[in-house]
C-alpha cells in the first residue's frame, strides 16, 4: 500500500532520497572497484620488483664468475714469460716434433720391456712350481719300497733323515732392455736438449715463420701450476695466430678443432679479451665456454693467443639454487638463443633454440633489458631479462639471463580480493537501500 501511494503521489523528498541512494550506491561500487584494481596493480608491481631483483642477482653472479676467468687469463698474459716472443722457423718445429716422437718411442719401448719382464717372471714362477711338484713326486716314489722294508723288520735302528733335493733356482732376469733404455736416456736427452737449443738459435737468426713464446717449457709450467680443481677453467692452451697449438694443459681431454676460427678472430682483434662460443661436451654432460686473450710482445703487437675452456657447471647450480616460487625458474641462453642453463637438463643437452618459442629470448639476445608479460605456450609469464653484455660491454659474452614466474601465482590472491569486494558491495547496497526504504516509508506515512 505504501509503495502504491509512493508511485501515485511521488514527492520531492522521496525523489531526493532515491537520487541520494543511487549516487551513494554508484560511489560505493566505484570505490570498491578502484580498490580492487589498485590492489592488483600493487601486487603486480611487487611481483615485478621481485622478479627484477632475482634477474639482477643472477646476472651479477654470472658476470662476477666470468670476470674472474677474464682476470685470470689477463694476469697470465702479462707475465714476462708470455711477453717474450721468438720466430718459429722451419728447424725448431721439426726438432721439437722429432723430440716428441723420440719420447713416445722410448715410452713404448719401456712399456714393452716391462710387459716382457712380467711375462718372464710369471713363466719362471710357474716353471719353478712345476719342477718342485715333479721332484716331490719322484722322491715319494723312490722312498716308498724302502719304507715298506723297514716296517717289516723289527729292528730299532735310528732313522736317517730323507735326502733333500734343493729346489730349482732360476737366475733372476737381467732385463737388458732396461739397461738399454737407461743408456738411451742418458745419452739421448742431453743431445736432444742441445739440439733444441741449437735449432732455436738458428731460427732466431732468421725472422721467418710464426711467432711464439720464447720459453714454451716455462709457459707450460706456469699454466700447470696455476690450474686448480676449484677453478672454473678446465683447459688452457697457447696457440699461434693461425690456430696451431703450442702448449695444452687440460683436465677434460682435447678441445674441438672446429673452434679454431674464433681463435684467429681473438688474435687479430683489438680487444683485450675475447668471449668465444659455447659448445656442449657430451663426455662431461654440460656446456663449456671458450674465452681467449691475445699475447702481446714488448711493442704491444699480438703474436699468439692464450685460450681457455670454462666449465659452466656453476650455471646449473645457480639455476637450482635461485627460486622465488615453486614454479618460477632461471634460464640462460647464449648469443644465438640456445639454452645453456635450465632446470630441465634435457633442454641443455639437446641444445634447444628458444628464439621463436619465447619472445623474451629474442629481446634479450638483441641486447635489451626489461620485464614484461609474455604468453609462453598456454601460460602467461612475468619475464625479467638481462643482457650480460650491457653489464660490461666488450668483456662479457652476449648471453641472456631470464627469470620467469607464472602470472597464475598472483591470480589466487586477486580472486579473493575480487570476491571480498563483491561481498562488500552487496552489503553496502543492501544497507543503502534498506535505509532508503525506511526513510521513504517515514515520508509517506507522516502520521506514523
Amino acid at each position: 500500500m505504501t509503495q502504491y501511494k509512493f508511485l501515485e503521489k511521488p514527492t520531492e523528498q522521496i525523489t531526493l532520497v532515491y537520487l541520494f541512494a543511487t549516487l551513494l550506491s554508484v560511489l560505493s561500487i566505484y570505490i570498491l572497484a578502484d580498490g580492487v584494481f589498485k590492489e592488483r596493480d600493487d601486487r603486480k608491481g611487487v611481483a615485478f620488483r621481485q622478479v627484477n631483483a632475482m634477474a639482477d642477482l643472477a646476472a651479477d653472479d654470472i658476470a662476477r664468475s666470468l670476470n674472474g676467468v677474464r682476470d685470470s687469463l689477463r694476469l697470465f698474459s702479462r707475465l714476462p714469460e708470455f711477453r717474450a716472443s721468438r720466430s718459429l722457423w722451419l728447424l725448431a718445429p721439426w726438432v721439437q716434433g722429432f723430440v716428441f716422437r723420440t719420447n713416445d718411442a722410448l715410452g713404448l719401448f719401456e712399456q714393452s720391456v716391462e710387459e716382457t719382464r712380467l711375462v718372464g717372471r710369471k713363466f719362471r714362477d710357474e716353471l719353478s712350481s712345476f719342477v718342485d711338484s715333479l721332484l716331490a713326486g719322484m722322491r715319494l716314489l723312490l722312498e716308498l719300497p724302502f719304507s715298506m722294508t723297514r716296517s717289516s723288520q723289527d729292528v730299532a735302528t735310528p732313522e736317517e733323515p730323507p735326502p733333500t733335493v734343493a729346489p730349482l733356482e732360476l737366475a733372476n732376469d737381467a732385463a737388458p732392455g732396461l739397461w738399454l733404455l737407461q743408456l738411451a736416456r742418458i745419452t739421448l736427452y742431453p743431445g736432444l736438449e742441445s739440439l733444441q737449443a741449437a735449432a732455436s738459435q738458428v731460427d732466431s737468426l732468421f725472422a721467418f715463420g710464426n711467432l711464439a713464446p720464447s720459453n714454451l717449457k716455462a709457459v707450460e709450467n706456469l699454466l700447470r701450476a696455476g690450474q686448480s680443481d676449484r677453478d672454473l677453467i678446465r683447459s688452457v692452451s697457447v696457440k699461434q695466430m693461425d690456430g696451431t697449438e703450442l702448449v695444452l694443459i687440460t683436465e677434460i681431454g682435447e678441445p674441438m678443432g672446429i673452434l679454431s676460427g674464433w681463435v684467429r678472430q681473438a688474435g687479430r682483434g683489438a680487444r683485450p679479451f675475447y668471449a668465444g662460443p659455447v659448445w656442449y661436451d657430451e663426455g662431461l654432460g654440460r656446456p663449456l665456454w671458450n674465452a681467449a686473450v691475445p699475447l702481446r710482445d714488448e711493442l704491444r703487437e699480438p703474436f699468439a693467443v692464450l685460450s681457455s675452456q670454462v666449465d659452466l657447471a656453476f650455471l646449473g647450480n645457480l639455476v637450482r639454487k635461485i627460486r622465488l616460487t615453486s614454479a618460477s625458474h632461471l634460464m640462460v641462453v647464449d648469443e644465438e638463443g640456445i639454452v645453456i642453463a635450465h632446470p630441465k637438463a634435457s633442454l641443455v643437452a639437446n641444445q634447444v633454440n628458444l628464439v621463436r618459442a619465447n619472445m623474451a629470448v629474442a629481446e634479450v639476445i638483441a641486447g635489451r633489458d626489461g620485464i614484461q608479460e609474455f604468453k609462453i605456450g598456454d601460460c602467461l609469464f612475468i619475464v625479467a631479462f638481462r643482457a650480460l653484455r650491457n653489464l660490461d660491454p666488450g668483456m662479457l659474452p652476449g648471453w641472456g639471463v631470464l627469470y620467469l614466474t607464472p602470472s597464475a601465482d598472483l591470480q589466487s590472491s586477486f580472486f579473493w580480493s575480487v570476491t571480498y569486494a563483491v561481498f562488500m558491495g552487496f552489503t553496502a547496497l543492501f544497507i543503502i537501500f534498506r535505509f532508503s526504504g525506511m526513510i521513504i516509508e517515514g515520508l509517506e506515512d507522516p502520521e506514523e
